[in-house]
């Protein structure tokens, strides 16, 4: 519990400084800030205050509990296009680099236990119906999961590192 704690309060605390010189703003949390003037640009907190980037450096995933719908919450945002969606996960929110995008940024995968998938595309108007679908996924605990294509997901648990294809919920063949 202690390095789930510290891992979550070191990496996604609300104090986090993040430079985005791609788009010249500086995020400190979920607050983003014009790197230049210093001025006020954006809040990315309406899903939550803890937040990781992707790898492509354009998507950002932001955790946290909502008093509105009463249970924790996962929010997907575009940089580019501020485009945003939250959806409910019902678990704790310090796991946010167990939570990937495809590249089409059609879905939103979260996986621990379970994989749980969301199609971003065509989610429900309410936040309390924007449920998953969910797969058992490895025997073992995920420790992380990546895209490998829009389908596609590597995870990596103590049983190795396996695929699986989200559309599906099945175990793949590693890619050629």
């Amino acid at each position: 519990y202690y390095s789930d704690y510290y891992y979550y309060y070191y990496y996604y605390s609300p104090r986090t400084v993040y430079w985005d010189y791609e788009r010249g703003q500086v995020f400190i949390g979920t607050v983003s800030y014009d790197m230049q003037t210093g001025y006020f640009r954006h809040h990315y907190n309406e899903c939550g205050n803890a937040y990781t980037m992707q790898p492509d450096n354009r998507i950002m995933l932001v955790s946290g509990y909502a008093y509105s719908y009463g249970g924790s919450q996962i929010g997907y945002y575009n940089l580019d296009t501020f485009e945003n969606h939250c959806v409910p996960i019902n678990t704790s929110t310090g796991y946010l680099n167990l939570t990937a995008v495809s590249p089409d940024e059609r879905y939103l995968v979260i996986a621990r236990l379970y994989i749980r998938v969301w199609e971003l595309q065509n989610l429900p108007e309410e936040l309390m119906d924007r449920q998953p679908i969910r797969y058992h996924g490895p025997n073992a605990r995920i420790r992380a999961v990546r895209f490998i294509s829009n389908t596609i997901i590597e995870t990596e648990s103590a049983d190795g590192i396996q695929y699986w294809d989200i559309e599906t919920g099945e175990k793949v063949a590693p890619p050629a």
